[in-house]
């Protein structure tokens, strides 16, 4: 069945409409948030510019962090003997343990994940130093402050699980104001080409809402798509997480002292025996809020990278005596095709020359986003101007002025120059989606293909404003 355009266009600018907001909001926040790690690095003093971890040394960098995670330990206690320690992860950008805690007579505790939230602090086993996270000197006090509005914005809108959820719907709706736009474009354009052989020329701002919109599509679609991933994959894993944990309340036994739990390094050394297929990305130490036992997260080894992959939990009661208990269940596989795409979102742009170009075309699709709004309230008030020309027409009998509207048929070759016009968009989108794609192969010059194919259609858009001027 044919869909008519004026239906499509209604569609089009209503969704546009709606979602013109959180749109906007999603791009801006969206460039912030990019240069985070170098933005806190700068601010805290440290390296500029993060390493990017070697995905094949993955594997062995893990299990020479955790080598040293009773070395941090025991610093820690000595040096914070008011703390206690909630979690350990390895970070293999700079090849550190981080350890997040909390006052030992804390009667609640922050919310965190894996590498996520909470107080920490950072055990560098190369120069056996531990620094509190808190305790960094911040050059720019507005640094941190800024990350978190702009996080708490794109991620929850300051409504907490709600407000993601909320977000993965909008998420979906600007993915269908995306796509509407792709059936108006052969209409419209060949509109444009018709103009431009009866002398009118093309508007400047429906030049660059085209322009822009087209070669941006795809890509914006992608990233709709995969926000809205990362709202379900959050509500499923909730669910999933709390189905695992109140298992293993009713599976393993509670009545471990303090006394008797093994080490960190000792834990770490049972886990590894009972998976040896399976690399732990992080765990929950044993504390008063989680009955004194272990929660390791684990990941197949040399699969995924720690920092992107959430891993599958795994309960244990561990203890000196040697009764050691484990529970586990295994992820959905909506869960695991989830993964695939929140990490789609998250972690295809690992190096700096990618955010940069990542941040250009965020950039650009917020001007194509502007400037469409605008086209759709030029075309509203001439809709009103038509409608009020008709209505004089009807009262006094005066032709309204020709040249509003085009209606002359164009035979002359024309359409012929517009059954091509889908050859650009389609190579420019083609483009975008390996840009989008490959960084997730990790293999040798991923990045490199990626960020070429992400700069081909910015040169071509350089070009046709050139032309254009």
């Amino acid at each position: 069945m044919k869909i008519k355009t004026a239906t499509m266009l209604w569609w089009h600018r209503w969704l546009s409409w709606m979602t013109m907001v959180f749109f906007v909001m999603f791009t801006v926040t969206g460039v912030v948030i990019l240069f985070r790690p170098y933005m806190m690095a700068l601010d805290t003093g440290s390296v500029v510019f993060p390493k990017v971890p070697a995905y094949s040394s993955t594997s062995e960098q893990i299990s020479a962090l955790w080598g040293s995670a009773d070395k941090g330990e025991a610093a820690l206690a000595q040096k914070y003997p008011n703390k206690e320690i909630l979690g350990i992860a390895p970070l293999l950008d700079d090849n550190t343990l981080r350890y997040r805690v909390g006052d030992k007579d804390a009667k609640t505790v922050a919310a965190s994940h894996m590498t996520m939230g909470g107080e920490a602090m950072t055990w560098d086993p190369q120069s056996s130093t531990l620094t509190a996270n808190r305790s960094l000197p911040h050059q720019y006090g507005f640094v941190t402050p800024l990350f978190a509005v702009m996080h708490n914005l794109h991620e929850r809108l300051f409504l907490g699980h709600t407000g993601t959820y909320i977000l993965g719907v909008i998420s979906l709706f600007c993915a269908f104001s995306v796509l509407t736009g792709f059936f108006l474009y052969g209409p419209f354009r060949r509109t444009a080409l018709q103009g431009a052989r009866l002398g009118q020329g093309r508007s400047f701002w429906s030049f660059i809402h085209q322009e822009l919109a087209m070669v941006t599509g795809i890509w914006a679609i992608v990233l709709c798509l995969s926000g809205s991933a990362v709202s379900l994959y959050s509500y499923f894993n909730m669910q999933y997480t709390q189905t695992v944990s109140a298992h293993a309340l009713r599976q393993l036994h509670t009545d471990a002292k303090p006394s008797d739990v093994l080490s960190p390094d000792q834990a770490i050394a049972a886990i590894n025996a009972k998976f040896p297929g399976q690399s732990v990305i992080s765990m929950d130490t044993p504390s008063k809020f989680n009955h004194h036992r272990y929660i390791f997260y684990i990941a197949p080894k040399g699969e995924m990278n720690p920092d992107t992959f959430w891993g599958q939990p795994v309960y244990a009661s561990l203890h000196a005596d040697g009764h050691n208990q484990f529970y586990t269940e295994a992820v959905p596989w909506y869960i695991s095709a989830l993964i695939v795409l929140v990490n789609q979102h998250l972690h295809n742009h690992a190096t700096f020359a990618l955010r940069v170009l990542w941040a250009i075309w965020l950039v650009l699709l917020t001007i194509a986003l502007v400037t469409g709004l605008r086209l759709s309230f030029k075309f509203k008030a001439s809709e009103m101007k038509g409608t009020a020309a008709l209505s004089s027409t009807a009262t006094t009998g005066t032709a309204p002025n020709a040249t509003a509207v085009i209606t002359a048929p164009v035979n002359d070759g024309q359409e012929n120059v517009a059954s091509s016009l889908w050859k650009r968009p389609i190579c420019w989108n083609v483009l975008a989606l390996a840009g989008l794609i490959v960084p997730r192969f990790h293999f040798a010059g991923a990045d490199t293909i990626a960020a070429v194919c992400l700069l081909a259609p910015l040169i071509w858009l350089a070009y046709a404003w050139r032309v254009r001027a």
